[in-house]
């Protein structure tokens, strides 16, 4: 958010960028849960 908004970057378009963090958090959430699981078998 602060670098979107030192290069100019519109408030609307930096909420997209950071949803894209969000919504990328939870296949990785899936895949640490996984592998947790794979070395404790």
């Amino acid at each position: 958010m602060v670098s979107g908004a030192i290069r100019g970057i519109p408030f609307f378009w930096r909420l997209i960028d950071c949803s894209f963090g969000v919504i990328g958090f939870v296949p990785l959430w899936l895949s640490i849960k996984y592998i947790k699981e794979l070395q404790a078998s």
